[in-house]
């Protein structure tokens, strides 16, 4: 097709939206692709059902949007110029937060069985949220545009769909002996849980970012009714089980504990799901570069305990006698083992602490500049400003009315 470089686009798009995309034939079976079979458990008995059961009216040049009883989306179309006819598929998605009364209420009006519930609760917690389709609209609006010659070729037709094309014949649940999806959910959960821990634990940002990212905010379990509620419980077992995390992966209770404190406080101020998402990006990451920052797992305890002497009181005496006499061992001895473990000197580490204290207070604070160097334990002036300009390649000042850390 002439447009094949341009639908390989569109796909790749709406796979960065997380929203899932199918090519289809609308006569072929399509039950095991667009919902995870949910609705051939509430359907009927059939081993497979075709997309002209739920759709038989789809005509060419037309991109519909149906909104299903569930409140999913779909937006779909005929493809054009196909030996035969094609179908482009985007969706389910959700255009806002699902109360929790919505879905027992769409069970009762459907006549599905309470006992059912659990397996629909399962299905929408993998689906996305796109509360602006202005974006998606606008994709397909230029993608139609190219394929049909213009914008007045083609139509769109907006449609809610609160019955089911066909017949429904409910299984029975009494008739499980398990919950399978639920044991695979709960395992999938749990080995998120644990890949997003390691990836925390040795510091990975981006893969802990990418896990995060993907993961929409309903895909975890709504343990109570209150939504909001349980994401402030989940973020709270989050900055629990990072807490550990760093812990294991190196970093000193002193500074876990100042981050768990500012974290947990901040959950309980939440009052909106897309702020808690938010939130649990913000806590992954910053537990991610407090393991950068501040991890000695490998260090010997008595380096250890000088680098936490330092990061903590750059006020205090740094010097390699104060060290090595503190530790019964001569200058020598200590110099070589903080070289060997930390990979620079003692004197590079601590004016690069220091400068790292500098480059914090001049972007969050109004202080003068010499008051900025007294803080960071440097009370020479010209020197400061020696030492941070060979760090930086900057002076203060420049650094200062710079927007780079902006």
């Amino acid at each position: 097709m002439f447009y094949d470089r341009e639908l390989t686009f569109l796909q790749k798009t709406f796979s960065k939206l997380r929203l899932q995309n199918l090519i289809f034939h609308p006569d072929a079976d399509i039950s095991p692709l667009i919902d995870k079979k949910l609705m051939k458990q509430l359907l009927d008995e059939r081993s497979s059902y075709t997309f002209y059961d739920f759709f038989p009216g789809i005509v060419p040049r037309t991109v519909y949007r149906v909104t299903d009883m569930f409140s999913c989306r779909y937006l779909f179309f005929l493809l054009p110029y196909c030996d035969r006819p094609t179908v482009f598929l985007v969706g389910p998605y959700l255009y806002d937060d699902i109360s929790p009364q919505h879905l027992p209420e769409v069970c009762e009006r459907m006549g599905i069985s309470p006992k059912q519930l659990k397996d629909i609760e399962y299905y929408f917690a993998s689906i996305p949220i796109i509360r602006d389709e202005n974006c998606i609209l606008s994709v397909l609006t230029t993608f139609g545009e190219f394929i049909w010659d213009g914008i007045d070729r083609f139509s769109f037709s907006d449609i809610s769909r609160t019955h089911f094309a066909v017949s429904k014949k409910l299984y029975d649940a009494d008739a499980q002996a398990s919950d399978p999806h639920a044991i695979d959910t709960l395992e999938m959960r749990y080995r998120f849980e644990n890949e997003l821990i390691s990836a925390v634990e040795h510091g990975n940002l981006r893969k802990a970012e990418q896990m995060m990212a993907n993961i929409p905010i309903l895909a975890f379990e709504m343990r109570i009714p209150d939504q909001l509620r349980s994401i402030k419980n989940y973020c709270i077992i989050m900055n629990t089980l990072f807490r550990k995390a760093v812990e294991n992966g190196g970093v000193h209770p002193v500074y876990i504990n100042a981050l768990s404190s500012e974290f947990a406080q901040r959950i309980e101020s939440l009052h909106a799901l897309p702020m808690a998402q938010k939130l649990m990006l913000e806590i992954t990451k910053a537990y991610c570069e407090l393991v950068k920052e501040h991890a000695t797992k490998n260090y010997s305890p008595m380096i250890k305990k000088a680098v936490l002497k330092i990061e903590s009181d750059l006020l205090g005496d740094l010097s390699l006698k104060s060290f090595s006499e503190s530790s019964k061992v001569s200058p020598e001895y200590f110099s070589a083992a903080f070289k060997r473990e930390t990979g620079s000197t003692l004197t590079q580490f601590v004016k690069a602490k220091r400068i790292e204290t500098a480059k914090h207070l001049l972007r969050n604070s109004d202080l003068q500049i010499q008051t900025v160097a007294q803080h960071c334990g440097i009370y020479d002036f010209h020197y400061f400003c020696r030492i941070f300009k060979q760090i930086t390649g900057i002076t203060p000042s420049e650094y200062r009315n710079s927007r780079s850390f902006r």
